[in-house]
């Protein structure tokens, strides 16, 4: 399963600006920024710099029932 990692937010008007440090739904690429849904269920877009696509290696669950190596990386790298 594919996630969004926000990493930045460097905008305040954008929808993820709370979520730096989360993953959302990654839904695709559009070729200039990847589309993902807000928590109110509507899609949205965010921008290659502020996420990196993470692989999971889980159907369901949560982050901290997840093997794979990407959940195993501190969020500390992510900050400046």
């Amino acid at each position: 399963m594919k996630q969004l990692l926000i990493k930045q937010c460097p905008d305040p008007m954008r929808w993820y600006r709370d979520l730096v440090g989360q993953y959302v739904e990654y839904r695709g690429d559009t070729g200039t920024e990847y589309r993902s849904r807000e928590p109110a269920g509507y899609t949205n877009f965010v921008q290659y710099e502020d996420a990196e696509i993470i692989q999971h290696h889980w159907e369901g669950g949560t982050k901290e029932t997840c093997d794979c190596p990407d959940c195993g990386r501190s969020l500390i790298d992510y900050q400046e």
